[in-house]
């Protein structure tokens, strides 16, 4: 309990540090285009919101490995029969060595759930779809830019409100299996 309150310190003052230096950096530049001649300060903002827009992209993807380390919850569309969960299930367990699966049900539509907790971070989207028994795996956030992606949308269960910081892949089965 001490060792994780000790490390759960260490990374609020790493963060914290971290935003104090990423806020000086943001007044240094204000201060920097506001001292600069009236000529040259729209060349300048659109630098600095240049710049603002790769540092955007760059939290975004950390925050996406943050992501990745927590629960995932594994959606897959019907039809599907108890046999292929089974072996989703083992091959997911046998495959990735630091992933828990945490539960496993069903739906009265015929679709299914795996919940997972990952210890270390891995691309794990791109890994499911090197899995011989899955078709296709597409992260919730991305179905829009899919091009099945209305249809996966209408397949997808609705998530519950506790889980709403959970992030889900949905999952199509190669038909072939049993």
């Amino acid at each position: 309990m001490e060792e994780a309150k000790e490390k759960a310190t260490a990374q609020t003052i790493s963060l914290v540090d971290e935003y104090e230096q990423r806020a000086r950096k943001i007044v240094e530049e204000a201060e920097r285009i506001a001292a600069a001649p009236a000529t040259e300060r729209p060349g300048q903002i659109i630098r600095a919101l240049q710049g603002k827009a790769a540092l955007d992209a760059k939290a975004k993807e950390e925050g996406k490995k943050a992501a990745q380390q927590k629960r995932v919850e594994l959606v897959v569309i019907p039809p599907i029969n108890f046999a292929q969960l089974t072996k989703l299930r083992i091959s997911l367990q046998q495959q990735f060595p630091d992933l828990r699966v945490l539960a496993t049900g069903g739906s009265l539509e015929g679709g299914a759930t795996i919940s997972i907790f990952m210890e270390e971070p891995i691309p794990l989207t791109d890994e499911l779809r090197e899995m011989g028994t899955i078709e296709e795996a597409i992260e919730e956030e991305l179905l829009d830019s899919h091009p099945l992606g209305d249809f996966l949308k209408q397949a997808m269960p609705a998530r519950s409100s506790k889980r709403s910081e959970t992030q889900r892949i949905l999952i199509v089965l190669r038909r072939d299996q049993s």
